[in-house]
């Protein structure tokens, strides 16, 4: 203050501090103090300024991703040249696989029957027509029912044993085992010679093929009637035996099924209920059925039924369907039988259905008959089956390869008491021609069965309604009603009259239930004492499988 701007004055005035007045410190920042960004951060928007090498982002994702049109256009335009790529490739795949499978199908053709593919040479069978010769007529009628006996078994050749060598079948020997007596006293006949039967759809379209198969499950006049035959022993162990459908006066049965072939964890374990088939208390089975084949019956099998396993099996990859199939197509050739009866009651694919029958077709040719054995209610609604699949699907895939399907009418999947059911089948689509009333034959078999004196107007009714109606399948032989287990041939009986005549089998059916009834009554007066016989579950009825250790 002691220099020449210093004004006089306030040179005297003395200096005081105010107490008010605070100086100026240096201060403290905190441990979390962050410098401020030296720039700016992108804008909320997600758009940044265009540089002269790019340009604008302006299209904004939900997801806050930023592009112009251009980058998301080569965007989708790589994404389809990639689908396009990789549908290329499976496509590639597909055909190398088909090709693969139809060179292994053609070379296992070429394996069975050497030749047959590359030559126009087929094997010709006899087929014998009466001679010049006079004839009485009641000779002409004996010749005439032994010829086409003769003819059954030569449509058996090579049809049935499609894998197995001519050679090794002695056709004239088994007629002759067959007919030794008979064949004596034939008279001379005119030989001619024709393909045998499956023959003729070699080369031909596949139309016409089909038209053949389906042949095959209608060469008996309709309807039909269907006879399964599952309790082959009774509880002591004999015999149940099915001659007398074939002795006995009036019964004119089309098709025997004999249940239930079982496909096991042991693709070796191949079982007729609970027994190999090749087991000695089959041997008179298997001759029982040769007769029946003579005679002018269709024998076939069926598979699966309410024990389940068989079609899980057969529904997995190719491999493990080749091994467990192998065993099912030997029985099948072994034992001449003519068809089989796919009785699906578990889970099944439709790709795997659609599998076995052409695998079935391919083998054994168009003279096989294959059939399904649905409960009623799959034909109508695909949610109320247990199948898996849609039969509708399957009949629009393989319809031309399936005869007809045995609808099973009880056990509360259907209704034979009256023709509405079969009406609505009919209504939805399904040919009367392959829709047969699957029934039970006895009250023990399983609930819902219909009496005769219901059952009889039924049928008549569904007859007159539906020329081409289809048939009859009962479910099981031994112990069909009227008759029972002493007599169960009376039910194919009666239904051959339902069916064949006048429809007057309904009234007889129900004369000889209670005249038995009432005998039974007279003879035991104590059996009103005796506990009351119950229905089984559903699909809990007595059989072999179960009760007699067959």
């Amino acid at each position: 203050m002691r220099d020449d701007r210093t004004h006089p004055l306030l040179a005297q005035v003395p200096l005081t501090v105010s107490p008010f007045v605070s100086l100026p410190t240096a201060a403290t920042l905190p441990y979390t103090y962050k410098s401020m960004p030296s720039a700016l951060p992108a804008p909320a928007t997600g758009i940044t300024g265009a540089t002269d090498d790019e340009k604008p982002k302006y299209v904004v994702s939900p997801s806050g991703h930023a592009a112009h049109p251009d980058e998301i256009a080569a965007s989708c335009q790589a994404l389809q040249a990639h689908i396009a790529r990789m549908r290329e490739d499976m496509e590639a795949t597909l055909r190398r696989m088909e090709e693969r499978i139809r060179e292994r199908d053609l070379a296992e053709k070429r394996r069975v029957a050497p030749g047959w593919l590359d030559s126009d040479a087929r094997l010709l069978e006899p087929e014998r027509k009466p001679g010049p010769a006079p004839v009485a007529a009641a000779e002409k009628a004996e010749v005439a029912g032994r010829d086409a006996i003769t003819g059954q078994f030569a449509e058996m050749s090579i049809a049935e044993s499609a894998d197995v060598s001519e050679m090794a079948v002695d056709h004239g020997a088994e007629l002759d085992r067959a007919f030794v007596t008979e064949n004596r006293s034939r008279p001379e006949t005119e030989v001619t010679w024709r393909l045998p039967i499956g023959a003729e759809s070699v080369g031909r379209p596949q139309s016409e093929a089909s038209n053949v198969a389906m042949a095959s499950g209608t060469n008996h006049a309709l309807p039909r009637i269907i006879l399964y035959h599952q309790t082959i022993h009774d509880r002591d162990g004999n015999l149940v035996s099915i001659l007398p459908l074939l002795t006995q006066p009036g019964i004119s049965i089309t098709h025997l099924i004999v249940a239930a072939i079982h496909i096991n964890e042991d693709p070796d374990g191949l079982t007729l209920n609970d027994q190999p088939p090749s087991d000695p208390r089959f041997a008179s089975l298997w001759a029982e059925l040769r007769v029946a084949q003579a005679s002018g019956v269709t024998v076939m099998g069926m598979l699966g039924g309410a024990a389940k396993g068989s079609y899980a099996r057969l529904d997995g990859d190719q491999e493990a369907f080749d091994r467990y199939y192998a065993p099912l197509h030997e029985l099948i050739r072994e034992r001449g039988l003519q068809g089989l009866d796919l009785d699906v009651e578990e889970e099944m694919s439709l790709a795997g259905v659609i599998r076995l029958i052409d695998r079935l077709r391919a083998d054994f040719g168009a003279a096989f008959v294959i059939t399904l054995a649905p409960v009623a209610t799959a034909l109508l609604d695909a949610r109320c089956n247990l199948s898996g699949f849609d039969y509708k699907a399957l009949e629009a895939a393989r319809g031309a390869q399936i005869a007809w399907y045995n609808a099973q009418f009880y056990c509360g999947w259907g209704d034979a008491s009256n023709p509405v059911m079969y009406e609505m089948c009919a209504a939805r689509g399904w040919a009367p021609e392959k829709l047969v009333v699957g029934v039970v034959t006895a009250p023990d078999n399983g609930a819902g069965w219909v009496p005769f004196e219901v059952l009889g107007p039924n049928l008549s009714l569904l007859r007159r309604r539906f020329p081409g109606f289809g048939g009859v399948m009962g479910w099981e032989y031994f112990n069909g009603w009227p008759g029972g287990r002493d007599r169960p041939w009376e039910w194919a009986r009666h239904v051959t009259r339902l069916l064949r005549d006048t429809g007057k089998g309904a009234e007889v059916a129900h004369a000889e239930t209670k005249n038995r009834t009432t005998a039974t009554t007279e003879v035991d007066p104590d059996t009103a004492d005796k506990a009351e016989l119950t229905t089984p579950d559903d699909f809990q009825y007595y059989s072999s499988a179960s009760g007699d250790g067959s």
